[in-house]
Formats: C-alpha cells, sequence, structure tokens
C-alpha cells in the first residue's frame, strides 16, 4: 500500500528520529531547535503565572481601596457636625481654615472655662441681677437641650 500517506502519529515520528539525529550530528543547532518549540510553551506558563500574580495583586488593592473609602466615609460622617458648625460660625473664612478656626475658638474657650474654674474656687454664689442677665441672655438664644448640674453646699 504504497499510495497511503503516513497517520499523523507515524509523520511525528519520523520528525522525532530526525531530531535525535540531529542531536546526535549537531548537538548546538538541534538544543537551538529544541529551545525554540518549547521556548514558547515556557513563556506561556510564565506569562500565566505573571497574570495570577497581577489579578490576586489587584483584587488586594480593590479590597485595600473599598476598607479605605468606608473608613473615609465613616470619619466623613463623624466629621460632619463640625464643619457645618464651622461653616455657620466662618461663613467668611476659606473653607479650609474652617475647621482650624473652630479649633482655635474651642481652645480659646477651653483657656477661658479653665481661668473661670480656677478663679470661682470651690463656691460660687449667682447674684440676682446675674441670674437675671443670663436668663435674657439665653432667651434671645436659639433653643437648645441643656443639663446643668452642680454640686450644691449649703451655707
Amino acid at each position: 500500500m504504497p499510495n497511503e500517506s503516513p497517520t499523523k502519529v507515524q509523520q511525528m515520528e519520523r520528525e522525532i528520529d530526525a531530531l535525535r539525529l540531529l542531536f546526535k550530528r549537531r548537538p548546538i543547532i538541534s538544543m537551538v531547535i529544541v529551545l525554540w518549540l518549547i521556548g514558547p510553551v515556557f513563556y506561556a506558563v510564565y506569562e500565566f503565572v505573571q497574570r495570577r500574580s497581577i489579578q490576586k495583586e489587584n483584587a488586594t488593592l480593590k479590597q485595600e481601596l473599598s476598607e479605605t473609602k468606608r473608613d473615609r466615609d465613616a470619619k466623613g460622617a463623624q466629621l460632619a457636625p463640625f464643619l457645618a458648625t464651622a461653616e455657620l460660625r466662618f461663613p467668611d473664612a476659606p473653607p479650609d481654615k474652617r475647621l482650624e478656626l473652630l479649633l482655635n475658638r474651642l481652645e480659646d474657650a477651653i483657656i477661658q472655662v479653665e481661668d473661670a474654674a480656677r478663679r470661682m474656687g470651690s463656691k460660687m454664689i449667682l447674684s440676682e441681677d446675674i441670674r437675671v442677665s443670663m436668663i435674657n441672655r439665653l432667651k434671645h438664644q436659639p433653643s437648645l437641650k441643656v443639663d446643668i448640674t452642680a454640686a450644691l453646699e449649703s451655707v
């Protein structure tokens, strides 16, 4: 049956035999051919590993970004009342300086309260004029629910 064409397996076997013969006669050339044949396989494996590594890193970065956004939003919600207060108190100030101005004002108020507490000593009795004056000043302020506590001593 000389008219039959060889099968793919037979063709492959002949090519491998030819490569073996070439390796015996010219080992360097045959090594180059083998590297040329299997080089793309190694490159494909390398690219696959690199892609997997990049995908994992990308997933990690997306997770970190998501956590950072949640943290930013939570801190923004905590900061919102202070931003609103700063905007009400300092409408003409640049927006990026309002919180700083509010903080300075709070620090000044703390210093004043501490100074007043030191000057008052342990006992404080309000005169009728001061009490009426405080009530009148508070009537003109926007209403807020305030709890005031004091340690009372009998004199």
